[in-house]
């Protein structure tokens, strides 16, 4: 893509993603878990999109709409953690009084930020000038080569991961692919091999993340019979799911 019709396509993404973010905050019930997910997607490609063109931005308005927005991102945490939880339980059955119970939490947590939330509303406002072309093309290059580099290195170097290491991994990844997505037009992302294949892996990281975020989530809950079978099963999952993710980040397509 040339470097005007890049600036061009990565301002209309910019846009896009403040928009969505900005449409959410605005709604007056608590928000879903899907609507908490997509919020956290938004802010997440935003902010990485500001960086990437911080000179037709500004660095320093660059950095306070991503503050902001990771600001936001740590309030939105803990509801996404239960929100993952209760889609477990629930999908696998899990006993009422323990879902309940997490409801229950959920409900908390959004009632103890949702004015901090909605008071950030106003504050996402970002704008981009139609210049720089070449400077966010390049600069998309070295952060793209720099994401590729890490992640080859961290699978290369490392026998065996720790937690932490597998979810930085997952980090660095998440941004791989952000930014290479934003190199290929809309028709073609669908079909894209490599980006599909990043994809595969980030969810298989993902839903390892998730299975140790559900397990947290249960650890106040207390030592009940039925909780002993719930965290049986979810620590067979997450040594199932550990072995997947071991196996997916050896086929990164790191020649992309």
């Amino acid at each position: 893509m040339k470097p005007a019709r890049l600036h061009q396509h990565w301002r209309k993404e910019l846009a896009s993603r403040v928009a969505a973010a900005g449409k959410l905050l605005h709604k007056r019930h608590p928000l879903s878990a899907k609507e908490v997910h997509d919020l956290r997607v938004a802010l997440r490609r935003a902010r990485l999109l500001a960086s990437v063109g911080c000179h037709s931005i500004g660095k320093s308005k660059t950095k306070s709409f991503r503050d902001r927005a990771h600001a936001l991102l740590d309030l939105l945490s803990p509801i996404r953690d239960c929100d993952v939880a209760l889609h477990w339980l629930n999908k696998t059955g899990s006993p009422v009084e323990v879902v309940a119970e997490l409801q229950a939490r959920r409900a908390s947590l959004w009632h103890a930020v949702k004015h901090r939330i909605r008071s950030a509303r106003s504050k996402l406002e970002i704008r981009a000038k139609s210049d720089h072309h070449k400077k966010l093309a390049d600069r998309l290059e070295r952060k793209m080569a720099n994401a590729v580099n890490r992640c080859q290195a961290t699978v290369e170097n490392q026998r065996q991961f720790s937690v932490a290491e597998l979810h930085a991994l997952r980090r660095v990844l998440r941004r791989w692919r952000y930014l290479y997505e934003l190199q290929l037009k809309n028709r073609k992302q669908r079909h894209d091999p490599a980006l599909k294949l990043l994809i595969k892996v980030q969810d298989s990281l993902g839903a390892l993340q998730n299975t140790e975020a559900i397990l947290e989530q249960l650890k106040p809950l207390g030592r009940t019979k039925a909780l002993h079978e719930v965290r049986a099963k979810l620590k067979r999952s997450y040594d199932r799911l550990h072995r997947e993710a071991l196996h997916q980040i050896k086929l990164l397509p790191y020649g992309a």
